[in-house]
């Protein structure tokens, strides 16, 4: 069976802000592209995930870009059983898809190491892969979930002047 990894992350209320990262792997044929916009199936979602860069630390929209793939990547790897036999990776982020097919070079220091565990990762998986850059309308769910993480994480993370009475 073939599936595809879609990933995105964002930076909220501004670039650099707080980094957030989501993906969502789902069966090749999950998806229909309505009105120009792409629609990923509920039922063909094999499994989604989202999350917050570094605690919430001081992050670049680039670098959550690439811990979106990255825990996209390590979540397949670990939960391959040879069941699949090719991914397609799709993200609105050209700089990562390029970066990581070695199409652009990486030559930010802080990007590097998170490119290389990119590269490891796609090196190391058990299937045959592609990798290829969609505009953003395409990639709609995995943005809204990225959205909402930040949204989940202003919930816990309340700041001062909103908590005040």
């Amino acid at each position: 069976m073939n599936i595809r990894l879609y990933f995105d992350g964002a930076c909220q209320p501004q670039n650099p802000g707080v980094g957030t990262w989501a993906f969502i792997v789902c069966c090749h044929d999950g998806h229909d592209v309505v009105r120009g916009s792409l629609s990923v199936r509920e039922d063909s979602i094999i499994h989604r995930s989202m999350g917050v860069v570094d605690g919430g630390r001081l992050s670049t929209n680039n670098r959550a870009e690439y811990y979106a793939l990255g825990h996209g990547l390590k979540w397949i790897r670990e939960n391959e059983e040879g069941l699949w036999t090719k991914l397609f990776i799709y993200g609105d982020s050209q700089l990562v898809i390029y970066q990581s097919i070695d199409q652009w070079k990486c030559r930010s220091d802080t990007l590097r190491p998170l490119c290389e565990r990119v590269k490891d990762n796609l090196s190391a998986l058990p299937m045959e892969w592609q990798a290829e850059w969609i505009p953003r309308h395409l990639n709609e769910l995995a943005d809204r979930m990225s959205s909402l993480a930040y949204c989940e994480f202003l919930k816990r993370h309340k700041h001062p002047q909103e908590s005040q009475p």
